[in-house]
């Protein structure tokens, strides 16, 4: 145990003492090439590989700073070989001694070696990412109002580290694309009726409406209506009437013929009211002498609202 915390206490400061100078390198501002490398040019390199006679097809006459050196780095990596290697300036011109020479390949190696480490990094291309098998059929659900159900039909989605949503890992195979293009005309022939589909018309008779008992027939109609009364003793007699009548869903216009009849002479206010998820106690319809759905009925002939 002694021996392991000896190791232990050896590593530690190494490794601090390699964090503290990576990070004191980082903050180390590089030579200013201005001052020393473009003598350096001008002195040994300009006269063979400038604007007018570039030999080797190299100009090195725009090398005038940092900036210069890091937007042309392929000149400059190819400038560091040559002279490094002695290959230049060459035997019959002028020549640095090795020491200048050290030091100027030396200044451009730290130029851009601050440049790679202070530029910000490049996270490459965005992934094109595809839907998935769920997220199509939703979409395909919120947009179009079509249940599309592409498990059927589409091959499996392929997964990574335990996720199907994954974009650099879901791939476009051609019997995904064929089944893409498929799957379009399938879902246009549903959502794209050819010919507007038929209205039809849907006639409840009021003896079959709701509450009802056997004496209905007989007792409560009068030529096809319904007779209420608001001296009953039920809802037979008073109402209100409703059917348990289930509507497909779709856009309706309901209509009702009524007529009444009072002691008194006054018209009497008939109501439709529609019940059910998301209309529950609304009042809808309209007709004569009435707004917000409700009829003044009077007389013995009946009328439309």
């Amino acid at each position: 145990m002694g021996r392991m915390i000896c190791v232990y206490g050896c590593v530690l400061p190494v490794w601090l003492f390699l964090c503290g100078a990576i990070a004191a390198a980082a903050g180390v501002e590089p030579p200013d090439f201005s001052v020393s490398g473009s003598a350096f040019l001008q002195k040994y390199c300009l006269k063979c590989h400038n604007d007018q006679e570039s030999s080797a097809e190299l100009s090195l006459q725009g090398l005038t700073d940092n900036a210069a050196l890091i937007r042309s780095r392929r000149s400059v990596t190819r400038i560091l070989r040559v002279v490094t290697s002695g290959e230049m300036p060459p035997a019959d011109q002028q020549r640095p001694e090795l020491a200048e020479a050290e030091r100027f390949t030396g200044e451009l190696a730290a130029i851009l070696d601050h440049a790679d480490r202070t530029a910000k990094p490049d996270p490459g291309r965005v992934t094109m990412r595809r839907l998935n098998r769920t997220e199509y059929r939703n979409t395909i659900r919120e947009l179009i109002g079509v249940s599309f159900d592409p498990a059927a039909d589409f091959p499996a989605d392929d997964i990574g580290h335990g996720f199907d949503n994954i974009g650099d890992v879901l791939s476009l195979s051609p019997v995904l694309m064929e089944r893409y293009f498929e799957a379009s005309e399938t879902i246009m022939s549903q959502a794209i009726l050819p010919v507007p589909p038929k209205i039809v018309t849907r006639r409840l008779a009021s003896v079959y409406t709701e509450p009802a008992s056997g004496e209905v027939a007989g007792k409560f109609m009068d030529e096809g209506f319904r007779r209420l009364s608001t001296d009953g003793a039920d809802g037979v007699s008073t109402g209100p009437l409703h059917t348990p009548y289930k509507w497909e869903d779709g856009e309706y216009v309901f209509r009702a013929r009524v007529y009444g009849q009072s002691g008194s002479g006054a018209p009497l206010r008939v109501a439709v009211l529609l019940h059910g998820a998301g209309a529950a106690g609304s009042i809808f319809g309209g007709g004569v002498g009435g707004d917000c759905g409700q009829c003044a009925a009077s007389g013995e002939d009946p009328e439309d609202f």
